[in-house]
């Protein structure tokens, strides 16, 4: 197991991923200024990684994903979607 000093985000209502499920593009929609988003098999295996909040998603398989998004203020949040 690994350490980290990121902090959970307490409002996960303040992000907001769109479409769901997600065709090519996916929109994250926060409060906050996002620092990193990673994508998640549901096995595990990190297959996209960006900084911005249009993500290009027309690369992975279709499939149940996670996206954990990093925070500038420190926060994750994770989120479970759809890719067609």
């Amino acid at each position: 197991n690994s350490l980290s000093v990121a902090k959970i985000s307490k409002d996960d209502r303040s992000v907001k991923i769109s479409p769901n499920p997600v065709v090519n593009t996916m929109n994250i929609d926060s409060e906050v200024g996002i620092q990193k988003v990673e994508i998640y098999s549901v096995t595990g295996a990190k297959v996209f990684t960006n900084s911005t909040q249009q993500l290009d998603l027309s690369t992975i398989e279709s499939g149940v994903y996670i996206a954990k998004i990093y925070f500038e203020d420190a926060t994750v949040s994770t989120r479970k979607f759809l890719k067609n």
